[in-house]
C-alpha cells in the first residue's frame, strides 16, 4: 500500500501544480508576461542559431488569427546598407520579412508540463530548483531551433536548406515537428536531468 501512496502523492502533487499553472497563464495578462520573458531570453539564442540575417522577437499585433501570439521581424543583412545587427538601425528600417507564430502550445504548456514533473519529483530542492532553470533553458532552447527552422523555411520561399551548424541542429526539429511533440522534449529533459541527479536511488527507497 505504502508504494502506491508515494505514486499516488506525486502524481496529485503533479496534477495540482499542472492544472493550477494552466488556468493562471490561460489568463491573458500571465500569457503575454510568459511570452515577454520568452522573447527576452529567446532573441539572443535565436541570433546566436540563425545565421545572415538579425531577428527581432514581439508581441503579434493585429487581427487574432491562427492562434499567432509572436512576431518574428527579419532582417537579412545582405539586402540592407548598414548593419542589421545595431537595433538603433534596426530601428529605423522596416523588416524584410516578418513571420507571425503560436507559441502558447509550443513554450508555455509545455514548459508548465516540465515544471510540474520537477515539483513532484522527490529530489533535493536544491537540485531540483538546477534542474528547473537548466531544463527550462533547455526546451527554450529547442523552442528556438525550431523557430530557426520555420524562418529558413521562409526566407527560401517554402523550402529548407541547411547554410549553418544552427540550421543542421534545427532539422530534428522542423517541417514534421508540431507543438504536441513538445510536451515529449519536456517529459525527455525531465527524465535526463531527474534520472541524472539520482531520482532511480529515490524510487528505489520508496
Amino acid at each position: 500500500m505504502g508504494d502506491y501512496t508515494f505514486i499516488l502523492k506525486r502524481l496529485g502533487i503533479f496534477l495540482a501544480v499542472y492544472i493550477g499553472l494552466s488556468l493562471l497563464f490561460s489568463l491573458g495578462s500571465m500569457t503575454k508576461a510568459h511570452l515577454s520573458f520568452f522573447h527576452f531570453v529567446g532573441q539572443p539564442i535565436v541570433n546566436l542559431i540563425h545565421t545572415g540575417s538579425y531577428v527581432d522577437l514581439m508581441h503579434y499585433e493585429g487581427e487574432p488569427m491562427n492562434k499567432w501570439d509572436s512576431s518574428f521581424a527579419i532582417y537579412e543583412q545582405a539586402k540592407y546598407p548598414k548593419s542589421v545587427y545595431k537595433s538603433s538601425y534596426r530601428k529605423t528600417v522596416p523588416a524584410g520579412i516578418t513571420m507571425h507564430k503560436g507559441l502558447r502550445e509550443m513554450i508555455i504548456l509545455p514548459g508548465i508540463f516540465l515544471l510540474a514533473l520537477f515539483i513532484a519529483t522527490p529530489l533535493p530542492w536544491k537540485r531540483k530548483l538546477l534542474a528547473i532553470g537548466l531544463g527550462m533553458l533547455l526546451l527554450y532552447f529547442i523552442v528556438c531551433l525550431h523557430i530557426n527552422y520555420n524562418i529558413r523555411f521562409t526566407q527560401l520561399g517554402g523550402k529548407f536548406e541547411a547554410k549553418s551548424v544552427g540550421d543542421f541542429l534545427s532539422i530534428p526539429f522542423g517541417g514534421n515537428f508540431i507543438d504536441e511533440h513538445f510536451f515529449f522534449v519536456g517529459l525527455l529533459i525531465w527524465a535526463l536531468f531527474s534520472f541524472s541527479s539520482g531520482l532511480h536511488k529515490q524510487l528505489l527507497k520508496s
